[in-house]
């Protein structure tokens, strides 16, 4: 645990710049620059609260504070990157499958590309909006990008040539949905994991020119056949294999008859990347050096399990991306200069030749999707904006007294899930922290402390292996709620010490099933919980910590609940599938029938994971309401009276409201709210040497 003292609030001591130009003018630099900044750098830039991503303001005491601690990214000699200091960014990684890039290998060579190489690179934005899927890929010759149809979960693909969408499966509901497709060598196959209505992955292939799908692979004991690539004829799918015993497998999976070699054991721990090469002889792959570590190596195995050999070290992180066309090269990614790049090692015979070259620096990778035979790697770039903020309301009129601020001035725009502590004197909430990708998304980060009073702030890392950043502060404040896995792959709801980051294993997450979402009771002697099973989705659970006594409170699905201040009730978010509607319904936590609140009909809705809070006093339920698509437009803030009522609008709206916690006082909230969104680039014309059809 460290202590940080951050500084006092900006906006108190100084008037702020009220626009890209007048940021730009200060700094000297165009605005395309600065846009460029903000996303891969982290420049200091606010954005005012009426949900114009336009309209921007900045401190220029924050805007020094960036500049002296940012090191040169521009003009910097390519050979000085070595020695410089590791710039603050962050590399984020998916909420359902997630990387942490990074870097590799001893023997640093930092021999730059030709300069007609690096001149010739093409860089170009090839799909923007909110049905990106980062977990898609791109087919060998580029004609189309194999993704989840995030609209209704089907399998799909996208068009490069015309953007035209078309979907593959029809049956895909989000009670059963695609996920990781991979194309054929040839393209006219896509292997993928399907997650069924028993909450269980099957490993698919569906064929372009039947118009079909069916199972190749499915096991009991095996719960997700992860599919990374296809060996170069077709035959078999390379995948992992996470088996119920906490244990993974790489293995080839034939595609006729579903049989499997396994190629290596190993424990909880599993790659995130394997690339097959050319010729099919070897399968490269990244693994953490450590059980405790979450920094990796990249390994060699022969394709026939023969030979497993380490292949690039480094004290930092490696991430395969993939291997050139030719097969002469091994790509990765690394920030070993402190910048996030793509690097090669030449290969001859599964032996590495010489040491890896920088070949292309400062790329913003989110997850690389895919290379093509014409050497174009696709990847994915997180966009959009997500952060905490405060607001002041009135307790008895429900009118906003002070609109929505942020709460930290630091690392803008990768805080989340804040917390009251029981006493009101400070806000706990989840922060990336790290300049380096080992600790973003829901892979890791801290939890920060800050007093309202003096704006101190101390940081608690969990000792986890992985944590989701959703924090829950105890009723007697020495500990937290959070959802992660121990470093023997244990996954599960822990309690992490407010002091020491020492966690605790509370609720097991039980596959096929999975727990997700915890809150504290009252007396801080229960957690209550969502739980998913085969035959259940998100039912709704109590688990006394001191007996380990657990009961389902609530036989409906749900997908939001908030725990009443006497602890007596519970409000939860449900779905009528018949209306279409959103419902607002009351639940005694001793048990006893539910009292329908409200229902919201479309195109109103209630986002399934918005704002949900009951007022101190329990007279009234905040919840935030959207007119039409959640996923478009800004959650509304509203109160509805416990004991019915209209509801009525706060007057507060922000793009994905959620994590909402009222201060004990009842004059004060706190949330996150923003919209991440992801992009998908491609990079061109980036290889030192020619592919074989150029």
């Amino acid at each position: 645990m460290t202590e940080n003292l951050s500084t006092e609030n900006a906006s108190q001591t100084e008037n702020p710049l009220e626009s890209w130009k007048e940021i730009a003018a200060y700094l000297k630099r165009d605005v395309s620059t600065l846009k460029r900044w903000e996303k891969s750098e982290g420049l200091p830039v606010h954005r005012h609260l009426h949900l114009t991503r336009s309209s921007v303001f900045a401190y220029p005491s924050e805007l020094d504070g960036w500049w002296g601690r940012r090191r040169p990214r521009e003009d910097a000699p390519t050979q000085e990157a070595g020695v410089q200091r590791r710039s603050v960014r962050a590399v984020a990684v998916t909420a359902i499958s997630l990387l942490a890039l990074a870097t590799a290998g001893d023997g640093l060579a930092l021999r730059p590309a030709s300069a007609a190489q690096r001149e010739g690179t093409i860089s170009r934005l090839a799909w923007a909006g909110p049905l990106v899927d980062p977990l898609g890929a791109p087919s060998p010759d580029g004609s189309y990008i194999a993704i989840t149809d995030y609209a209704t979960g089907n399998l799909a693909i996208r068009e490069t040539t015309t953007g035209a969408v078309r979907r593959l499966t029809e049956n895909g509901d989000w009670r059963g949905w695609a996920e990781f497709p991979v194309p054929s060598p040839d393209g006219k196959q896509i292997a993928y994991a399907w997650f069924n209505e028993k909450a269980q992955r099957e490993l698919r292939v569906y064929s372009l020119e039947s118009s079909s799908a069916r199972i190749v692979y499915a096991r009991d004991e095996v719960e997700n056949p992860q599919p990374f690539a296809w060996t170069p004829d077709g035959s078999r799918v390379l995948a992992v294999l996470a088996r119920a015993d906490r244990t993974n497998q790489i293995a080839l999976i034939t595609v006729t008859d579903g049989s499997a070699q396994v190629l290596k054991v190993m424990d909880w721990r599993s790659p995130q990347k394997l690339a097959i090469s050319p010729d099919g002889r070897y399968v490269a792959y990244d693994f953490p050096r450590r059980e405790n570590s979450p920094e990796r190596d990249i390994f060699l195995l022969a394709a026939d399990g023969s030979r497993d050999e380490l292949l690039v070290t480094h004290p930092d992180n490696d991430v395969v991306l993939g291997w050139t066309p030719d097969g002469r090269k091994l790509l990765f990614a690394s920030d070993r200069t402190g910048r996030l790049g793509i690097w090669e090692l030449p290969m001859a015979g599964g032996t590495a030749l010489g040491s890896p070259v920088l070949v292309r620096s400062d790329v913003p990778l989110y997850r690389p999707m895919g290379l093509t035979r014409q050497g174009a790697l696709y990847y994915c770039v997180r966009t959009g904006f997500s952060d905490v903020y405060v607001a002041g309301l009135d307790a008895v009129t429900g009118a906003v007294l002070s609109p929505p601020a942020p709460l930290s001035s630091r690392f803008v725009g990768w805080n989340r899930s804040p917390d009251w502590s029981a006493d009101g004197r400070s806000v706990a909430y989840a922060s990336q922290r790290e300049s380096s990708p080992r600790s973003v998304g829901w892979m890791g980060g801290t939890i920060v402390v800050r007093s309202l009073a003096s704006g101190a702030e101390r940081e608690i890392t969990p000792r986890l292996a992985q944590w989701g950043l959703l924090v829950r502060w105890s009723p007697d404040g020495r500990s937290f709620l959070v959802f992660g896995r121990d470093t023997k792959g244990h996954a599960g709801i822990f309690t992490v010490s407010a002091e020491t980051g020492e966690a605790t294993l509370v609720v097991r997450h039980d596959p096929p099933g999975h727990v997700q979402f915890p809150a504290w009771s009252s007396d801080g002697e229960s957690v209550f919980y969502m739980r998913t099973t085969p035959e259940a989705s998100n039912r709704l659970h109590a688990r006394n910590l001191k007996t380990g006594a657990d009961r389902e409170l609530f036989s409906r699905s749900t997908n939001n609940a908030a725990l009443s201040p006497d602890g007596r009730s519970m409000v939860v978010r449900l779905g009528d599938q018949e209306e279409q509607a959103g419902v607002l319904a009351i639940v005694p936590v001793g048990g006893g029938e539910a009292k329908e609140l409200l229902r919201v009909m479309p195109p109103n809705a209630l986002p399934p994971w918005g704002g949900l809070a009951w007022t101190p006093d329990g007279k009234h339920i905040l919840f935030t309401q959207t007119t039409g698509d959640p996923a478009q437009q800004p959650y509304e803030l509203w109160r509805i009276p416990v004991e019915g009522g209209a509801p009525q609008k706060t007057g507060i709206a922000m793009q994905g409201l959620r994590h909402l916690r009222v201060h004990p006082d009842g004059e004060r909230i706190v949330f996150g709210a923003g919209q991440i969104q992801h992009e998908t680039w491609v990079l061109e014309n980036f290889l030192t040497t020619p592919t074989e059809d150029e």
